[in-house]
């Protein structure tokens, strides 16, 4: 009975209705998770509730922070609801459209929601889709708020997945930030530096660390007075890191234990590089087999495919020069004239001739 109701009270286009109902939401979801027995009626009862609380995500103006705080707080909380199915298919697509087009103020919380819901799909292949789709779409975007997007989503990654992940996915992408062509973009990557240093605690590949210090160095030397700033401030604390990282090398275990489990993930990824090559091959074949038959029905190819049947062409009307390798008749004759009754009697001749010569010889 009680499913039911709230399920009606969702419904509610009243905003006083909403507003109660999204403020006391993970109590009352709480609940119903705990008193539902079985996990098929909890998907059952859960799926009902999708299409309502879509709803209010699409509706609710991106631009209300009022509006879209206290949903927030409760979306950190889906995945215990939720199956990967929802997660990645209906509620991803409304918050990385938040992220484009939301409020700056909560950015970064949108930003930890999604890298929290790709950390809970329990599926290699959805979460490698999700952050190819994250790099293109916000590291590569013409936008430069989705490129400051980009690097809240790094710093919640750096929180969820492990460091080694970050270095091998994310890590060049955001760097290549440093070079941006919006003075705010690279101000915001000036103050996110500390944490790139962080990221690159032992054991870690010589190569990013030249490469995080090229990029420093590279910030310092900007004309824009907030970044200057912004860099030098981070360079104290990239400095003080460091005398940490020296004083402790010892591996964080829950880091460890990150990794472990990104070894699916990883190993996913490589899978599906290789079935995407493999089909970019294949397409590839299909094109040249349909430019070769489009190319063989054409008029002015026509002629040379004939040639190479197996029916031979026409004999030609004059007399036919081309002598073969071996030929008993000579140079320039051809083969009409000898098979002609005039070209037989002559051989007849010399036939004659040649065995009478052999004989007066014996």
């Amino acid at each position: 009975m009680l499913k039911g109701t709230f399920t009606l009270l969702l419904q509610d286009k009243e905003p006083a209705v909403q507003k109660v109902l999204i403020l006391n939401m993970n109590i009352v979801l709480d609940m119903f998770a705990a008193q539902i027995g079985t996990s098929e009626e909890k998907e059952r009862f859960f799926s009902q509730l999708v299409p309502s609380l879509l709803q209010y995500l699409e509706t609710t103006a991106v631009s209300s922070i009022a509006k879209l705080q206290p949903i927030y707080n409760h979306l950190t909380h889906f995945p215990n609801y939720f199956s990967a199915t929802y997660l990645h298919g209906t509620f991803l697509p409304v918050l990385l459209k938040h992220l484009k087009n939301g409020p700056r103020a909560l950015m970064p919380q949108c930003a930890n929601i999604i890298v929290l819901f790709c950390r809970r799909l329990c599926s290699a292949t959805l979460e490698n889709d999700i952050f190819c789709k994250l790099i293109m779409d916000f590291g590569k975007s013409k936008s430069y708020g989705n490129r400051i997007g980009f690097i809240e989503i790094c710093k919640a990654i750096l929180q969820f997945y492990s460091r080694r992940f970050f270095r091998e996915r994310f890590f060049e992408h955001v760097l290549e930030l440093a070079k941006d062509a919006v003075s705010n973009v690279r101000r915001r990557l000036c103050l996110f530096m500390p944490d790139l240093k962080r990221a690159l605690r032992p054991p870690a590949e010589v190569e990013l660390m030249a490469s995080l210090i090229h990029a420093v160095a590279k910030l310092r030397m900007d004309t824009d007075p907030d970044v200057i700033e912004a860099i030098t401030a981070a360079s104290k604390e990239i400095d003080a890191i460091e005398k940490e990282m020296k004083e402790d090398c010892g591996r964080d275990p829950v880091d460890m234990e990150r990794e472990i489990e990104e070894q699916v993930l990883k190993e996913a990824a490589i899978e599906q590089d290789k079935l995407e090559r493999r089909q970019k091959i294949r397409e590839m074949l299909q094109n040249d087999r349909a430019e070769k038959s489009q190319e063989s029905k054409r008029p002015g190819k026509r002629a040379s495919n004939d040639s190479g049947s197996s029916r031979l062409p026409p004999a030609p009307n004059g007399p036919i020069v081309r002598q073969p390798v071996g030929g008993n008749y000579a140079p320039g004759v051809s083969r009409v004239a000898i098979n002609s009754p005039a070209g037989k009697d002559k051989r007849s001749a010399r036939t004659a001739t040649y065995r009478a010569t052999s004989a007066t010889k014996r």
